[in-house]
């Protein structure tokens, strides 16, 4: 984005592709370290085994469903741009000259 000499802003939306995945690792976290310090706990038993492992498959497709974002960017509004094409393109089919009337001049 930008190569060809286009400036603007670019988003790379990094929060919405991360976050997400981010955020449910954290919350893992600070449920595995509240698990570990809770008073009376038996320490030869994990019961948030099952918990830890949904929240690993949550994250995982969190990622895998936002990761594909591409970046985007932002322009002024009427900004010119020059777009280049390998091609010719026919637009006579949507868009043809017509002789205005003399009339019609001003």
């Amino acid at each position: 984005m930008g190569e060809a000499g286009i400036s603007g802003r670019i988003d790379t939306h990094f929060w919405e592709r991360f976050g997400n995945a981010l955020m449910l690792s954290t919350v893992q976290d600070v449920a595995a370290a509240a698990a570990n310090t809770a008073p009376g706990k038996d320490r030869n038993t994990d019961y948030t085994e099952n918990t830890r492992a949904a929240a690993s498959e949550m994250a995982k497709t969190a990622l895998e469903n936002s990761i594909n974002i591409p970046p985007t960017m932002y322009l002024n509004q009427g900004e010119v741009i020059g777009i280049m094409t390998g091609t010719d393109i026919d637009f006579s089919s949507v868009y043809q000259l017509r002789l205005k009337p003399r009339w019609y001049e001003r």
